[in-house]
């Protein structure tokens, strides 16, 4: 039998050009305040740069903060009483299962997504600091490794697969930490705050047999993002100069390593900086306003 236009047991599909209609509108065009922007920033830098003292600076400064401790790792910065979220705390006298502290973890961007965590005893929060990609990133790898389904054939599961899984997971609660923190919140009536985050370092020998110094974290694709997903970047190190030893913040990127920040706002290599003052200029370049710190 012929079927006029097409082969018998062929099945064809009209294609057109025509546009998908959207379910949600698009909303109506808003202005800005540079009153409400506050910076986001990435401190990276192997074990023992300052990456923690950095945040305690912020503390040293005046500047109100809310800690998210994925990790029991911020001693350096008890002395300045920091309110903090501890993953680790206990759960009805317990420790927390793997699935517990996946679950406390992602409940933090949706708090801060309800306007939550922006105040401390009646004080406003001036920044909202986590302790690490690495550390966020292993409790992600637990939690995933645990629920991952297992393969039939080979009883195993695909390892390489499972951490850009965790890398793309971690990528995502950042950026919605970066976001419901900062001037996205303000279109839903919740005062802005700064977001840090530290990360890790490790070095690498590329396939020109160059020097890389790259972010400590999971997955090929995920470092190579991170430096996009902060409006700064600032490289911590060490070095001996001439016996003495000196901690640099970068804030210019090159060949070896990422950075960056407001043109011009500060030196390329800042010598043992003070993060409450770096973070004044911060706020005062995005504000337009001159910030004090409370003391």
């Amino acid at each position: 039998m012929k079927i006029s236009g097409r082969r018998a047991g062929v099945s064809v599909r009209k294609v057109t050009n025509a546009p998908v209609r959207a379910s949600c509108a698009l909303p109506e065009p808003r202005v800005a305040k540079s009153s409400d922007a506050r910076p986001s920033i990435t401190l990276i830098g192997k074990s023992g740069t300052g990456k923690t003292h950095a945040i305690g600076s912020l503390f040293a400064a005046g500047y109100k903060g809310m800690i998210l401790a994925v990790e029991d790792k911020i001693q350096s910065i008890i002395k300045y009483d920091p309110p903090t979220v501890y993953i680790n705390d206990p759960v009805d006298g317990r420790p927390p299962t793997v699935k517990e502290k996946y679950e406390r973890l992602m409940a933090f961007p949706e708090a801060l997504r309800e306007g939550k965590l922006r105040e401390y005893k009646g004080k406003p929060v001036d920044f909202i600091a986590t302790d690490g990609f690495l550390e966020v990133g292993a409790v992600i790898h637990k939690y995933n490794k645990l629920c991952k389904p297992v393969a039939k054939t080979t009883g195993e599961q695909n390892t390489f697969a499972l951490w850009e899984k965790v890398a793309e997971d971690a990528v995502e609660f950042f950026m919605a930490c970066r976001d419901a923190a900062g001037m996205a919140s303000v279109a839903y009536g919740y005062p802005p705050v700064g977001f840090i985050a530290t990360c890790g370092e490790k070095m690498e020998v590329t396939k020109l047999k160059q020097v890389r110094y790259t972010p400590l974290f999971p997955g090929r694709k995920a470092p190579a993002l991170l430096p996009y997903m902060f409006e700064n970047v600032i490289r911590l190190s060490t070095r001996n100069n001439d016996g003495v030893y000196e901690f640099v913040a970068h804030t210019v990127g090159d060949e070896e390593f990422d950075a960056k920040c407001p043109a011009g706002l500060f030196d390329a290599e800042e010598i043992n900086p003070d993060f409450g003052v770096m973070y004044g200029k911060l706020l005062e370049h995005y504000t337009g306003k001159e910030v004090k710190s409370e003391d």
